[in-house]
């Protein structure tokens, strides 16, 4: 079992579960080590990896490829967080936000004008978190001191 080197692993790690593929960056577990490797494909220099990538079989037991997981896991948390929402004005106004084209940029309208600001970015921090945990944890890596 991988042990991770350092807990800000966990929120690098998130960020790019999060990130969409067109951003251009990539990343890998080094399963020997606890390390983790990220890349960015303008770099002008590839990351470096001790086992070639074209040796799927000996690449595959050495490194984990961190993957996008797309805008769904996100837009679901819009959608849990509005079911949470005691006023129902705001809960409506939420609601149409999400069914609108770019739901994200017209959640975030209506969301940093109320007084609910706060606990969406805890809810959706400990969403991506709890995410990111789940994902570690079915690819057996453990979290550094646990």
């Amino acid at each position: 079992m991988t042990t991770l080197s350092g807990i800000d692993d966990i929120e690098r790690i998130s960020s790019l579960l999060e990130s969409h593929e067109v951003d251009g960056c990539y990343g890998y577990i080094d399963l020997e080590t606890g390390e983790l490797l990220f890349g960015h494909e303008d770099d002008p220099e590839p990351l470096y990896l001790e086992v070639d990538e074209e040796d799927d079989e000996e690449f595959e037991k050495r490194y984990l490829s961190i993957p996008h997981l797309g805008s769904q896991p996100a837009y679901n948390d819009m959608v849990d967080f509005i079911a949470t929402v005691k006023d129902s004005k705001l809960q409506n106004q939420l609601e149409r936000a999400i069914a609108l084209q770019r739901p994200f940029a017209h959640f975030k309208d209506v969301i940093k004008g109320s007084d609910e600001l706060d606990r969406w970015y805890e809810f959706s921090g400990e969403c991506r978190y709890n995410r990111t945990v789940e994902w570690l944890k079915r690819h057996n890596i453990n979290l550094p001191n646990s």
